[in-house]
């Protein structure tokens, strides 16, 4: 019995060779497709790694100066109450001395006084709105990261704007005042209470006359300095609220970014 060995062609042997060679080239290239994948993803998070602790490490400059301005406007706050109280008892006190029916030197040397001395604490007031205006022109508003923070920010200050417009009404009010005051008062003895060295004002001394004694004009006068006590009145609660609005701001920034 004769064995027949059977073996293979050459052209299949080539065949297979081929086929093994393609299958690593292949597996090869998807080796080569996977480590450039994974390396462009790494490097992707890197970034964003690297971006987020950039951005965080800004939010928490943003808020450290946020917190800076909140603690100025309380201080700011604190002293422009006081400076309200004060304008509304010396409107008290000149609508006091106009109701009287006797008027002695004192009176008038007083009414003098009140009515000047208290022009200069009659001020615009303003939040100091620095850091969140810069981060509202930068949009860095997005980098605070929680939301309820970010809209009591925005809401702290989107209410103080209502300051602007009682500037504005304070402002009339005070026109006028001044007006009335050029009809009441003699221009020589108001320059006699100014010292132009320090800008304060002394209370007469000697003989303070009134520029008129017309009872119209000098109700007239009552009537201007109501208003301004009223007004004065309004902002000062309103400052109150404010400040309560900041305290609460303030506290909230502060346990969030201590």
């Amino acid at each position: 019995m004769t064995v027949r060995l059977v073996t293979k062609s050459k052209p299949l042997q080539d065949e297979q060779v081929a086929m093994e060679k393609a299958t690593k080239r292949w597996n090869q290239y998807l080796f080569e497709f996977l480590m450039l994948f994974l390396a462009v993803t790494l490097g992707f998070f890197v970034d964003n790694l690297r971006e987020g602790k950039a951005e965080r490490q800004l939010e928490l400059q943003h808020m450290a100066s946020l917190i800076s301005d909140l603690r100025q406007d309380t201080l700011r706050f604190n002293k422009q109450i006081s400076e309200a109280n004060r304008v509304i008892s010396m409107c008290d006190s000149i609508v006091l001395l106009l109701t009287k029916d006797d008027w002695q030197e004192k009176d008038q040397q007083r009414m003098y006084f009140l009515t000047r001395a208290m022009s200069p604490k009659i001020l615009p007031h303003f939040v100091n709105d620095r850091t969140f205006e810069e981060m509202r022109g930068s949009g860095s508003l997005r980098l605070i990261s929680k939301n309820n923070i970010a809209d009591s920010v925005s809401t702290y200050y989107f209410v103080s704007k209502e300051l602007l417009w009682l500037n504005d009404l304070v402002l009339t009010r005070f026109q006028r005042k001044v007006e009335m005051e050029s009809k009441v008062f003699r221009a020589d003895l108001y320059e006699e209470m100014l010292n132009k060295k320090t800008f304060a004002f002394q209370p007469l001394t000697g003989s303070a006359p009134l520029a008129t004694k017309d009872p119209v004009v000098l109700n007239e006068f009552g009537v201007v300095i109501h208003y301004i006590s009223s007004v004065t009145a309004f902002r000062k609660n309103y400052l109150i609220r404010l400040r309560a609005n900041a305290d609460r701001l303030l506290e909230t920034l502060s346990e969030a970014y201590s």
